[in-house]
């Protein structure tokens, strides 16, 4: 599954499997380093104060909705995240134990096991903006390189120095 299609989740109601509303997918997460969809973060209450992490292993979309394999009591009995903050190993524990699911992500060294595909989008962005602006300073570069060698050198007494291409002629006129 690509980035795109988990794009298209959010914003998708996320029904239990007794097909009870639980929320609104607000974001999802993924394993590090890879298209894997983990956690499905739900927006849950009347006013969508709440929010809960749901795992999606068992899960199918159908139709305008996301159906996950735990009950409504199961999802809002667990363990929370508040927006922003990271999934973190303590979490990811606290989840695994109360689901009763076994959270295999590879520990990526100095690095978070699941990544906000949200969080992720934003970060391909900005590597497309930055890009750009690297071969838009690149071609400036070329445009300042190209200004310089077509501007006379001046010597130390501020006079024209001659240029490479025009010294044989200068010497040539210089000998009798």
């Amino acid at each position: 599954m690509d980035i795109g299609e988990i794009e298209q989740w959010e914003g998708q109601t996320v029904v239990d499997r007794d097909d009870k509303k639980i929320g609104t997918i607000e974001d999802v997460y993924l394993a590090a380093g890879s298209s894997e969809a983990v956690f499905a973060y739900v927006k849950t209450g009347m006013l969508g104060r709440g929010h809960c992490l749901v795992p999606l292993a068992g899960a199918s979309l159908s139709g305008d909705h996301l159906r996950v394999a735990h009950q409504e009591s199961d999802i809002k009995a667990a363990p929370h995240l508040q927006p922003g903050a990271t999934l973190d190993d303590g979490l990811e524990r606290d989840l695994a134990r109360h689901y009763a699911i076994d959270l295999t992500a590879a520990p990526v060294e100095d690095a978070p096991r699941y990544e906000s595909a949200s969080a992720l989008r934003q970060l391909q962005a900005q590597a497309r903006e930055m890009t750009k602006r690297a071969d838009e300073l690149t071609e400036l570069g070329a445009a300042i390189q190209l200004a310089r060698d077509r501007l006379p050198q001046v010597d130390d007494d501020h006079q024209e120095a001659p240029k490479p291409q025009d010294e044989p002629k200068r010497q040539q006129s210089q000998n009798p």
